[in-house]
């Protein structure tokens, strides 16, 4: 699987994604009409420990959240930007090196270390899981 990047194509799943890009198309807007710096933080599952198997490439660990928010707050002008907010998760499938090489942001947690305690097949965000966006076949 290739990582999420999010220079990508935004492709949000449901109504809580789609607002998500709405709002971050309205920072850009701002942005580029009247100058302002703005970053925009697509967080991962925020939680003291991962809730389920599923969310241990989201997952975005406490001490790590505190982190992303201090560097965002104190970032130098950075423009526009909009950075992934996830710990550094050895099952991670996104893409945070723009974060990282901008505002300086390495995270130091790693949900793997919680892999072998939490439960599997539990949903753990507002967005349906890949299986139900997968394509209906009708007869």
């Amino acid at each position: 699987m290739r990582p999420l990047s999010p220079a990508g194509t935004p492709a949000p799943c449901c109504r809580y994604g789609a607002t998500k890009v709405l709002v971050e198309a309205a920072a850009a807007a701002a942005h580029w009409a009247h100058g302002q710096s703005i970053i925009c933080l697509r967080l991962g599952a925020v939680l003291p420990e991962p809730p389920s198997a599923e969310a241990l490439a989201g997952w975005l660990g406490p001490a790590d959240l505190q982190q992303l928010v201090t560097r965002s707050v104190e970032a130098e002008e950075v423009g526009f930007a909009v950075y992934y907010g996830i710990s550094a998760n050895t099952r991670s499938y996104f893409d945070i090196s723009n974060v990282t090489r901008e505002i300086g942001y390495r995270p130091i947690l790693d949900a793997e270390m919680y892999a072998d305690r939490v439960p599997s097949g539990v949903s753990y965000g507002l967005c349906p899981s890949v299986s139900q966006l997968a394509p209906r076949h009708r007869h």
